[in-house]
């Protein structure tokens, strides 16, 4: 049991960490520029964007968190 939580905790990790590194280069290459005298455009936030990004990680916790809870109190 505690096998299966461990792989399941290293599967959600390693699948965050290839879609936040495709992310990262993704932006680094698209919003690159070759002037070194750019002046950024500023923006605003966006509400909707910081929910999202808020209930995904909660999401994953509580799919770790549910198996978890049940080994500690299985007999």
């Amino acid at each position: 049991m505690v096998d299966d939580i461990f792989m399941t905790t290293v599967l959600w990790a390693a699948l965050m960490f290839v879609l936040l590194e495709g992310a990262l280069l993704a932006a680094i290459f698209k919003f690159r520029d070759q002037s070194a005298t750019a002046v950024l455009k500023q923006g605003h936030g966006s509400t909707a964007i910081e929910v999202v990004w808020t209930i995904i990680p909660a999401l994953i916790l509580a799919i770790i968190a549910a198996p978890t809870m049940r080994a500690v109190f299985s007999p």
